[in-house]
C-alpha cells in the first residue's frame, strides 16, 4: 500500500515511486492510501471515509484579544482519542462515521446530539421535512419550505406566500438571512404532512400535495390538519448549520 498524493508534485516526488499520483481533484472523502498493482483505494485502518482534516481554530492565548489569531489545526481521526472524536462529531460527519467504526451504536450517536439540542443536523439516514411559516397574530401566511439532510449534505427550498416559483438556498448565510427575515413575536412554524413522495435534493419541489402548502402559495392562511404539528423553536433554525457549511454539497 502507498499513500495517494493529490496536487501538483515536483519532478523528484513524481519520479520517486513512493506515492500514487492522483491529480488535483480532491473530494471530501478522497481515498488516502491505495495499491498500485490492483487499484484498491481506501483510508487507514480499512475505513471508507476521509480521516485527515485541517480545521481553523483560535490560537491558544489569543481568545480574549479584540482580533484573535486563527491557526489551522491538523486532525487525524485514526489516532484521535474517543473523547476527541466525540467532540469533533459536533460538526464533522466523518467523525460520526469514525464512532460507528469504533463500535458506537448509531442510535447512541443520534441521541447524544438530540439531548444536547445541537442543530448541526447530520443524520445517517435521509431526512426530509416540509414546513409552513405563518404569523399567528395577523393571520398572515409567510413562507413554505422544504428541508433535506443526509450526512453532511443539506438542501433547502422555499416559496414566499403568493409566490410563483420555488427558490433554493445556496449558502448557510443566505439561509440565516432568510430565516431571520421572518423573525417576529408571533411567528409560528408548522411541520406539515404531504401526500406524495418528496422530491430529490437535485432541485426545488413543484407540488408537495399539502393543503397547507397550497394555501400559502395562494396567499391564504392555512387550516392545519390533524397530521400537521407546530414546532417549538422556529427561530433557532439558523443554528442547525455552522457558518461555513454550504447547502447542496
Amino acid at each position: 500500500m502507498k499513500k495517494i498524493l493529490y496536487g501538483m508534485p515536483s519532478p523528484d516526488v513524481l519520479e520517486s515511486g513512493e506515492y500514487i499520483i492522483a491529480g488535483c481533484m480532491l473530494g471530501p472523502d478522497a481515498p488516502q492510501i491505495g495499491c498500485p498493482s490492483c487499484g484498491y483505494e481506501a483510508h487507514p485502518g480499512g475505513r471508507t471515509y476521509r480521516t485527515e482534516f485541517t480545521k481553523p481554530i483560535l490560537k491558544p492565548g489569543t481568545e480574549d484579544w479584540d482580533e484573535p489569531e486563527i491557526i489551522q489545526r491538523k486532525i487525524d481521526l485514526v489516532t484521535a482519542s474517543d473523547e476527541e472524536v466525540w467532540a469533533l462529531s459536533d460538526g464533522l460527519f466523518q467523525a460520526r462515521l469514525e464512532l460507528l467504526h469504533r463500535g458506537v451504536d448509531e442510535k447512541q450517536i443520534n441521541d447524544r446530539f438530540l439531548e444536547e439540542e445541537n442543530w448541526s443536523f447530520m443524520p445517517f439516514k435521509p431526512f426530509e421535512q416540509v414546513l409552513v411559516h405563518v404569523d399567528s397574530l395577523t393571520r398572515e401566511p409567510l413562507m413554505a419550505s422544504w428541508f433535506f439532510a443526509h450526512g453532511s449534505t443539506h438542501g433547502f427550498c422555499f416559496i414566499r406566500a403568493g409566490g410563483e416559483h420555488w427558490d433554493t438556498v445556496g449558502t448557510t448565510n443566505q439561509f440565516h438571512d432568510l430565516m431571520l427575515s421572518l423573525k417576529r413575536a408571533s411567528l409560528e412554524a408548522w411541520t406539515v404532512a404531504v401526500d406524495d413522495s418528496y422530491p430529490d435534493p437535485d432541485g426545488p419541489p413543484t407540488d408537495l400535495s399539502s393543503p397547507a402548502v397550497r394555501a400559502v402559495i395562494e396567499g391564504r392562511y392555512p387550516d392545519f390538519g390533524p397530521w400537521d404539528s407546530k414546532e417549538e423553536r422556529p427561530i433557532l433554525w439558523p443554528y442547525w448549520f455552522e457558518s461555513d457549511r454550504s447547502f447542496w454539497a
